[in-house]
């Protein structure tokens, strides 16, 4: 059985938000600034924005657990998943998520976007849009 970390960072995870409510638009080649102005306004209110400036930096996925065995008289060590990552990964794939569900099919096909996106650089994504 996996065994894991108490968490020492709080991240927001505001699931229960119907992102449509904020923003009412999809991203086209000519909307850009009105989309930027709502998405830009719920991330904001929603203390998201961490994890598109960098403020909420990625934590180590996995991280050293000491556990003394007293019968032995050792100390045993494993490496176990570190529940700050999961919980960051949790909130920065949220965003991710209302980021894509707002982009029109037009804009998700430019320059690979699609794939940068898939492949943790929102912060990168976020800068490119």
């Amino acid at each position: 059985m996996a065994s894991k970390t108490t968490s020492t960072v709080s991240y927001p995870y505001p699931s229960t938000l119907n992102i449509s409510n904020f923003v009412s638009l999809k991203l086209t080649k000519n909307n850009y600034m009105l989309w930027k102005t709502q998405i830009s306004g719920l991330i904001e209110s929603q203390d998201m924005g961490g994890f598109l400036d960098g403020t909420y930096p990625e934590p180590v996925e996995f991280v050293l657990k000491s556990t003394v065995e007293a019968e032995a008289s050792t100390t045993k060590q494993e490496y176990v998943m570190n529940y700050d990552y999961i919980m960051w990964r949790r909130s920065d794939r949220l965003l991710r998520g209302w980021i894509v569900g707002t982009l029109s099919e037009e804009v998700l096909g430019l320059a690979e976007l699609e794939t940068t996106i898939t492949n943790h650089l929102l912060e990168q994504t976020w800068q490119y849009l």
